[in-house]
Formats: structure tokens, sequence, C-alpha cells
């Protein structure tokens, strides 16, 4: 029987790579046991349970908007201070499941990194924890910064 850590190794693993694929894996299949439901089975009774993937575009008109969601950047804190999204969340991806309580599970997260590889980890991690409206920044802050978005340089309060 494998441990409930590896099981959440083995669980952010396989999101990630079916999230990519854009498939959606039985959790029996991921999990190994016969009384986790299927993927049909989580579709209709947890739709939001997915991740989501925003634009750097949707994710702007959003922030002009002025919506209400919790904005989560996973990087280290120098990439931090180097440049990031104006209100954004400091809680790098290696601190996530020791402060993951920190968050409201209630809100919506639109979770960021350089790239995208570390948001996709922690948006599998956060839908772990029982979050249940979490998206990610399609491209991270690479793509938000080729759409010339601005970023905020240097620690803010939202760092920690």
């Amino acid at each position: 029987m494998r441990s409930d850590w590896g099981k959440f190794v083995l669980l952010t693993s396989v999101l990630a790579l079916t999230a990519c694929q854009s498939k959606v894996m039985p959790l029996n299949n991921i999990l190994g046991t016969s009384d986790a439901p299927d993927a049909a089975a989580i579709q209709k009774e947890r739709p939001k349970n997915i991740i989501g993937n925003i634009s750097a575009q949707e994710l702007y008109a959003r922030l002009q908007a002025k919506e209400d969601f919790i904005l989560l950047d996973v990087r280290e804190e120098g990439e931090y201070a180097e440049g990031h999204i104006e209100g954004a969340r400091l809680i790098p991806w290696t601190a996530l499941r020791t402060r993951h309580e920190e968050l409201d599970p209630e809100k919506e997260i639109v979770v960021y990194c350089h790239s995208g590889i570390r948001s996709q980890n922690a948006s599998a991690s956060l839908i772990f924890y029982g979050f249940k409206r979490v998206n990610q920044l399609g491209g991270g802050i690479q793509e938000w910064q080729k759409n010339n978005f601005p970023v905020i340089k240097g620690m803010t309060r939202h760092a920690q």
C-alpha cells in the first residue's frame, strides 16, 4: 500500500501530465484503489476540481476589473523580487505543502510561475488539498512580460 505522501506525489505528477494533454484520468487508476470515482463521476459531481488555464490577456483584464481572486506566485523569493504581477501572493512551490492553509479554499486561485511548470504542479497540489477553483497562467510570467504587462520589482507586503 502506498503512503499518503507517495499518493500525493503520484497524483500531482499524473494531474500535471493529464492536464497538459487535456485528458482526465480516473482516480482509481491514479491511486490504485477500486473505490475511487471514475472520471465521469468526477466531472459530474465536482466539475470545478479540474485545473483551468488562463491567458495573460484574460488575467490582465480580470485584474483591471478588480475581480476577487487570489493571485499566487509559486516562484522563489529572488525571482519574485526580480519582478512579479501586482497583488500576487508569494508562496514558493517548495513551501506550498506546509503553507497551503494560509489560502482560502473557497476563493478562486490563479497560480503562476516563470513558464508554467511549477504552477502546474502547484495547481495539482492545491486540488489535492481540496481547493476547487484553481487556474494557472499559461506560459507564466514569461508570457505576461511578452505582452508588455506591468511587473513590480522588489518585495511587497504580499510576499510573506
